[in-house]
């Protein structure tokens, strides 16, 4: 196993004594082993994202080449913000897996 020195500063250190104290770790290795994992998680996460907005944006701009839009007003625009904003706090349908973007179809089709 890889050995490395760290600078903490006095709050970081602070956290890995009271986390080794409270028995929730062992020692000051596991809360930074601990750290890291949450760290690449997250980090996958991110990824995960990103990859579903290239997606999203590569498929919009492949509808506009292919002339698959439509033309909105004013009015039908605020409705259309409000509908985004509504399908934004519901839980994700389940077709939403594996980064995969469900389409949102709005005017005649």
């Amino acid at each position: 196993m890889a050995t490395r020195n760290v600078v903490l500063t006095d709050h970081m250190d602070q956290i890995i004594n009271d986390l080794v104290v409270s028995s929730r770790y062992q020692n000051a290795s596991e809360v930074m082993h601990e750290g890291l994992r949450l760290l690449e998680q997250r980090e996958a996460e991110e990824l995960t994202k990103l990859d579903a907005l290239r997606h999203a944006t590569s498929s919009g701009l492949m509808d506009l080449e292919r002339g698959h839009v439509i033309e909105i007003g004013g009015d039908q625009l605020g409705e259309l913000l409000a509908d985004i904003g509504e399908r934004a706090t519901l839980p994700p349908p389940k077709t939403a897996e594996h980064g995969e973007v469900p389409s949102l179809s709005y005017g005649p089709q």
